[in-house]
């Protein structure tokens, strides 16, 4: 290489360099701009739902003149904007959770890119898939070929594990837009302490007389949930092919088609766990029982199926409610 093509190429360099400058000025003023842009619009979004309020609490007081035609129209319009307001929000960073904020401090944890948000959901789905069907196979291998005592811790760690990180990707999936039900979460929760309990539990006669009946039902909920999952894959992709719902939407609305066979596998697992509680209490009952394990996860047991009971029944009031035709 000749010293005029050493030159010429760190004059190549040295202007390639300051497009560099450029473009990187250009791009902290865009974000200065972008972030300046981005609170007005969270202040203007607060402002005009706060208005919406206002209005709406104007028109309930029926003033004169205000015909009920009017108020009618006045509840539409603004349901439509509040709905709007809504969609509006999930562009913008969410408060995150108390959990996110203790275990990842403080961190945004909204995507910026609608489609890192979707690749983010698709990918919770997929995982969730994936350990169903691997906590199915190490409880049918408990069963059978390996019914050993540390096999079986290796399944209520992993369990464990999956709870706390599918409600850690629940919450972020919260902060960008997805809408989770209260319960769901409240339901992982409560199961990282079953499963701990379980884990903790010292083997003996109390223990064996429930591990058997523990890992069948664990294979089932693990059926139901991964049919659930292809249920609300399906239903999901139809809706958002025909724009009924948003992209985000981690669950579905049951249609009337899947409505009956989902609600019966569903309320089979409630009594499950419901007959769960009982046979831990008549271990309890037992004089050979000498642990308090057995007493503490017939309550949780009973916790869990009043809740997941409670949560179906509201589900299924809505569903008539909005579409009492086919309900």
């Amino acid at each position: 290489m000749s010293a005029e093509e050493v030159r010429k190429e760190r004059a190549s360099l040295q202007t390639s360099f300051r497009n560099i400058e450029t473009s990187f000025a250009n791009f902290k003023a865009a974000s200065k701009t972008m972030f300046t842009a981005q609170d007005d619009c969270v202040k203007s979004i607060g402002a005009q739902k706060k208005a919406i309020g206002e209005l709406l609490d104007m028109a309930k007081r029926k003033p004169a003149g205000l015909t009920d035609q009017e108020r009618t129209e006045l509840e539409r319009e603004t349901a439509e904007q509040k709905s709007q307001l809504s969609r509006m929000e999930v562009s913008f960073p969410q408060k995150k959770s108390v959990l996110l904020g203790l275990v990842l401090g403080d961190v945004n944890m909204t995507l910026p890119k609608m489609g890192d948000r979707f690749k983010y959901k698709e990918d919770y789905e997929k995982f969730k898939a994936r350990m169903t069907m691997i906590t199915v196979l190490i409880s049918l291998l408990n069963l059978t070929l390996l019914p050993f005592r540390f096999v079986e811790a290796l399944l209520h760690c992993l369990i464990v594990w999956f709870y706390c990180t599918a409600t850690l990707r629940e919450h972020i999936l919260i902060a960008n837009g997805s809408r989770i039900r209260n319960w769901y979460l409240w339901h992982h929760y409560i199961s990282v302490v079953l499963t701990a309990m379980l884990l903790i539990w010292p083997d003996g006669f109390a223990y064996q007389a429930f591990r058997t009946q523990f890992h069948i039902f664990t294979i089932y909920v693990g059926v139901l949930q991964f049919i659930q999952f292809r249920y609300q894959t399906s239903r999901l992709y139809m809706l958002r092919a025909l724009g009924k719902t948003d992209a985000m939407e981690v669950t579905a609305e049951m249609s009337s088609r899947g409505l009956t066979y989902l609600v019966v596998m569903l309320m089979i697992g409630h009594g499950f766990q419901v007959y769960n509680a009982y046979t831990l209490y008549e271990i309890t009952m037992d004089p050979r029982c000498l642990e308090w394990h057995p007493s503490a996860l017939a309550v949780i047991f009973i916790v869990l199926a009043s809740g997941n009971f409670i949560t179906l029944m509201r589900t299924l009031v809505h569903k008539a409610k909005k579409h009492p035709a086919s309900a």
